[in-house]
Parts: structure tokens; C-alpha cells; sequence
């Protein structure tokens, strides 16, 4: 029992999860966000490992949200636990490392409070129309809808959404779902939850929602690092081909030359090795590549204020 205690306190100490007051004040903080349900904190138990080996003094967050929810409700999730912590009044930034649908609720809730603040949120209203959806989809789309209203007629949701999003520093986007994910559409009856919904929402809407890219990045004033990866071929939803067996290659980047325009500041698409969906979940070494990956490029963007990331 003497052992397992001095165990379970290291790795305590090791994923941030001991109380503030024990630790030195935090030099940056980190909010892992995981992937659709059963997604959940634990996914983030080995990158937050390597993560603190790496960034002692960081502050770790790995927060187990609902992993059923649409689009619209993920990321409003997103802003209300940050909010809960106390973070939107602390004056340190918040890098973010986002798997699969959580990543595309973090640029969702990037672009949306973009247009809130500087740009037109209610241009980017009229172009939804959920009348070609039934069923989950349907539900998604309307329940977007209905949030972007309400952001744009109650002010202090509005300043909810603009404070979190003033806070991001950079996003990683891990296997992302942002054209969608293969077979989502198969699921009208919700199994998956309302993320299903989401998700082939996003395999309509992602032509116009990701694009101008500047927009997503706040002209490049948030870094965004997509890591996306998959097999050389696996069995799956997608089919024999190249896929993490949930995502194809194509659904996880910026396909369309319109997203890409102006360049993208701040944005960039690196290939992550040929590993599954969930590998980083499972395997400590997929995790310590993902965390030196991420910490390398925040080094180099440091230098790169201003110019063009993406290749």
C-alpha cells in the first residue's frame, strides 16, 4: 500500500493533478481536448505525461466533456469549462491540443467568435440551411442555428465565446475531423450521439465554414498545427485505403483551395506517421512524437510572426 500511494502521487504530480497551491505558478497552460464519445480525459493520460516531463511548470487540463455532443454544443462546452476554471481571467494563454471532432469544435469556436468580434457572424448565419438534412443531421444543423442567434443577440454569451477565444495562443489538431468522418452519415438514427450529426454536417458545410482560412486563425494571430496520419491502407468505414480507421487522409485536411486563400497565417499540415485514430491513446511513444512535434513547431512559430506556416 506504501508503494501504490508514493506510485499514484507521482503520477499525479506527473499529469498536473495536484492542487495549484503544491506546485509553482504555472508558465503556460495546456487544455487537452478528446475525441467523440466514449472519448474522455483519460484518452490525453500519456500525452499529458510526456507533456509535463517536458513543460514542468505548465498547467495541464484534461477535461472529460460530453462526447455526444453536435458541433455547436461541443464547443460551447469547450468555453464554459475554461470558464469554470477560472482561466478566462487569468492573464497566461491557453494552447490547445484537440483530438478528432473535438478539433474541428475548437476551430468552429474560433471562426465563430472571429466573426462575433471582427468579422460578420450574421453573413456566415444566412449561408446555413438546414433544409436538405433529416433526422441527427437535421437536429445538428438547427441546433447551430439556434446558437449562433442566440451569440448574436445575448452579450454575455457573445463575451464568453470572444474571451475564449482571445485566450488561444495555438491549436493542435490531431487527426481532425474536418471534412467530416467516414460513414457518419450512415448513422440517422444518432447511435453516436449528436456527434455523428456533426459530423456529416461538416462533410457539407466545410467548404464554406473553414474558409477564409485567415478567419479560423484570426489573421494569423492563432497558430494551428494540423498533425493528420493514417496507414498506408486499412480496413474501415473508409474502406481499403489510406485511412486512420475512422478518417481518410482527405477528411482530416484543408482540401479546398478556397480554405488555403491568402495563404492561411498561422496554419500548417504536417504528416504524423502511420498510426490509427486512437494510437496516442495506447502507445507511449506515439505520444512523446506527438508532444515533441507540437513543442517544436510552437518553438518555430515563436519566430514566425506574421508569414505563412502552411506549405
Amino acid at each position: 500500500m506504501k508503494y501504490f500511494s508514493i506510485l499514484l502521487a507521482t503520477v499525479l504530480v506527473s499529469l498536473g493533478a495536484v492542487p495549484a497551491s503544491a506546485q509553482s505558478a504555472p508558465s503556460q497552460t495546456w487544455l487537452l481536448v478528446h475525441g467523440i464519445w466514449p472519448g474522455s480525459g483519460w484518452d490525453w493520460q500519456k500525452t499529458a505525461y510526456w507533456l509535463k516531463q517536458a513543460e514542468p511548470n505548465s498547467k495541464i487540463l484534461v477535461p472529460t466533456l460530453d462526447g455526444r455532443a453536435g458541433l455547436y454544443s461541443w464547443a460551447d462546452n469547450l468555453t464554459r469549462y475554461v470558464q469554470s476554471q477560472g482561466l478566462l481571467d487569468q492573464p497566461n494563454p491557453i494552447n490547445i491540443l484537440a483530438h478528432s471532432f473535438g478539433a474541428s469544435a475548437t476551430l468552429f469556436l474560433l471562426r465563430t467568435a472571429y466573426e462575433l468580434e471582427r468579422g460578420d457572424l450574421q453573413a456566415l448565419f444566412e449561408k446555413l440551411d438546414c433544409s436538405g438534412y433529416w433526422g441527427n443531421t437535421l437536429f445538428v444543423c438547427k441546433e447551430m442555428g439556434a446558437g449562433w442567434k442566440r451569440l448574436l443577440t445575448s452579450e454575455t454569451e457573445r463575451a464568453r465565446w470572444i474571451a475564449m477565444a482571445q485566450k488561444i495562443q495555438s491549436v493542435t489538431l490531431y487527426h481532425p475531423a474536418l471534412q467530416g468522418a467516414c460513414g457518419a452519415c450512415a448513422d440517422v438514427l444518432g447511435l453516436a450521439g449528436h456527434t455523428s450529426g456533426g459530423l456529416c454536417l461538416l462533410e457539407r458545410i466545410a467548404s464554406w465554414l473553414w474558409a477564409p482560412l485567415d478567419r479560423v486563425t484570426w489573421n494569423g494571430e492563432k497558430r494551428i498545427l494540423n498533425l493528420y496520419g493514417g496507414m498506408t491502407w486499412s480496413f474501415s468505414l473508409c474502406g481499403i485505403t489510406a485511412n486512420d480507421v475512422a478518417l481518410s487522409i482527405p477528411q482530416q485536411k484543408m482540401q479546398n483551395p478556397e480554405v488555403l486563400d491568402g495563404c492561411g497565417k498561422g496554419y500548417l499540415e504536417l504528416d504524423a506517421g502511420s498510426y490509427s485514430h486512437v494510437s496516442f491513446i495506447y502507445r507511449w511513444n506515439v505520444a512523446r512524437d506527438l508532444v515533441d512535434r507540437v513543442l517544436n513547431w510552437l518553438r518555430v512559430a515563436s519566430h514566425s510572426a506574421g508569414h505563412c506556416l502552411n506549405s
